[in-house]
């Protein structure tokens, strides 16, 4: 998908009830270099706040472990705050999770 249809796509992030899960990488050809700017670019669009990392597990394994599929999240990640609001954080706060 080019960058103008990935925007085109995102055109649901102005609802403020619509959140997002950064998942399936492992369905799909997009090279690794590329992951970071999708989640710069959901980061934008959603907000911090509206976009979870999810693993497919156990489909992730596919490619890779379950502990490697994090630790690449993890690497996407410029801060600590980012990466505990898409880690976990925001999976609790969107499904009401005490």
């Amino acid at each position: 998908m080019s960058k103008d249809g990935l925007k085109q796509s995102l055109s649901s992030a102005s609802r403020d009830n619509i959140s997002i899960k950064f998942s399936g990488l492992e369905f799909t050809q997009i090279a690794v270099n590329k992951h970071l700017w999708l989640v710069n670019n959901l980061v934008k669009y959603f907000g911090e706040h509206r976009v979870m990392f999810a693993s497919n597990f156990p489909v992730c394994q596919m490619n890779t472990s379950y502990t490697n599929c994090w630790k690449h999240y993890h690497s996407l990640c410029s801060q600590s705050s980012l990466w505990h609001k898409l880690s976990y954080k925001n999976a609790r706060e969107i499904y009401l999770i005490a």
